[in-house]
């Protein structure tokens, strides 16, 4: 199964300000997949394990998500912004949203 992701901007607003961030999908494997996500001369790396659950035929199951580089300190956008990243993942699987985070 091919897990590759092309680049792609997500857009949330956070306390009032819209934000754009560049996502690019920079590592994977078979087991994990890493994406970089850029805004403002700042970027962050999210690691998922989204390739080793489609490789064992779990397409439902919620993605863990780990900070793998960068700050961890804002959590709020983080959390919207991997909430955004898996719906663009779930539209090219052709999935539904099958993952609710709190």
């Amino acid at each position: 199964m091919n897990f590759t992701i092309g680049k792609f901007t997500i857009d949330f607003n956070y306390k009032g300000t819209t934000y754009r961030m560049l996502v690019d999908q920079v590592f994977r494997s078979n087991d994990v997949e890493r994406f970089m996500i850029s805004a403002g001369g700042k970027a962050v790396i999210l690691q998922s394990n989204r390739p080793a659950l489609r490789s064992s035929g779990m397409k439902t199951d919620k993605i863990t998500w780990t900070v793998y580089e960068g700050p961890a300190n804002w959590p709020e956008p983080l959390r919207e912004a991997i909430k955004i990243i898996e719906n663009k993942i779930l539209s090219i699987e052709g999935q539904r949203d099958h993952w609710h985070r709190s």
